[in-house]
């Protein structure tokens, strides 16, 4: 199954934003990054939680961009774990590695398709993530809704 993943729903309808720069303030960084950072880790826990649960340790990225950002994103950029990572078209990361690099996607620092056998990861615009070749149940639907994040079944417009 292929599905779609956004932070909105009717629970959380004051904090929704499209971008990382629709939220974070230069002139009220800690606050700000601090109210991005809670809904980018509600979308690393549940993309960890669905490859763990598929026996997923590693992924491949493909379609690499990088972007040439100014202002907000060097102050939230960790260029040495960039650095270290060496991302590169068709190489694969471990599991936490990925992680690492899906939170660059949903930063806008970078771009890039994420595959594995039949299982994919694309960020899409307005914080959009879409993640299929896999099953997921009802009741994980249900209690990330009550956590403020929503998915639905929708194919990925990156394939």
């Amino acid at each position: 199954m292929d599905y779609r993943i956004s932070h909105y729903n009717e629970l959380n309808k004051k904090t929704q934003w499209t971008s990382v720069s629709d939220i974070i303030d230069e002139n009220n960084l800690e606050e700000t990054f601090s109210l991005y950072k809670r809904t980018e880790d509600k979308y690393i826990n549940i993309f960890k939680k669905l490859l763990k649960e598929n026996d997923i340790i590693k992924m491949g990225i493909y379609a690499l961009e990088r972007h040439r950002n100014k202002g907000i994103y060097k102050t939230i950029l960790d260029k040495a774990l960039l650095k270290r990572l060496k991302l590169k078209n068709g190489n694969t990361y471990l599991l936490e590695d990925t992680l690492e690099i899906l939170k660059f996607c949903l930063r806008e620092v970078i771009w890039c398709k994420f595959e594995w056998e039949n299982i994919y990861i694309h960020i899409g615009y307005d914080y959009y993530a879409y993640i299929g070749g896999l099953e997921i149940t009802r009741k994980c639907i249900e209690e990330e809704f009550r956590k403020g994040i929503t998915i639905e079944e929708f194919k990925s417009p990156y394939l």
